[in-house]
């Protein structure tokens, strides 16, 4: 991008982030209605990584030294703060790289004007069979249309499977490559 372009860029970011504070205020407000305060503090970890300090400068030198886009930025950034909390030894330390994910996935949707597929309007009960699950998605399941998932990574930490025990949906996460090696009769998506 040319320099005249950042200042655009970064209020695009601005309203991707406002867009994405109302989405999640909205998940939390859901789990808190049907769960409790308690379940529903598990989004307050990611209204801090929508606004980290740190992490948005980091953004913004970066498309200003890089003359990149703004997803372009901050899915590296994001990326690399999640990498990074990936590595280390404590394990609900690095079950928070799929919190940081969570918050770049609906981040660079609503850069991208992308809808999120859409869980909401099951026609009949299912298992959903998914590389992840977001914590922000799996809040909004329906239990009585989903009789369970199955992912490919996660850990009992993980807030997507705190979530999934919330609801009473059972949940095997962690399972490294099930979602590669099964198909539908019907269709596989993409998730």
């Amino acid at each position: 991008i040319s320099a005249e372009e950042l200042p655009q860029e970064m209020q695009r970011l601005n309203q991707a982030l406002t867009e994405t504070r109302r989405q999640l205020m909205e998940v939390q407000q859901k789990v808190n209605a049907g769960m409790g305060a308690k379940d529903a503090s598990i989004f307050d970890a990611h209204l801090l990584v929508l606004e980290d300090p740190t992490l948005l400068d980091e953004v913004g030198r970066f498309v200003e030294q890089e003359r990149v886009n703004i997803e372009f930025a901050y899915a590296q950034v994001a990326e690399k703060y999640a990498k990074a909390m990936e590595s280390v030894d404590d394990e609900y330390l690095r079950e928070r790289a799929a919190d940081m994910r969570d918050v770049t996935a609906r981040v660079l949707n609503n850069l991208l004007d992308r809808k999120e597929i859409d869980l909401n309007n099951l026609k009949e009960p299912c298992i959903i069979i998914s590389h992840d699950l977001s914590p922000s998605t799996t809040a909004m399941l329906d239990k009585e249309m989903v009789i369970g998932f199955a992912t490919d990574v996660g850990g009992q930490t993980s807030h997507t499977a705190i979530m999934a025990r919330y609801l009473g949906i059972h949940a095997l996460v962690g399972l490294q490559n099930v979602s590669g090696t099964l198909q539908s009769e019907e269709h596989k998506s993409e998730l």
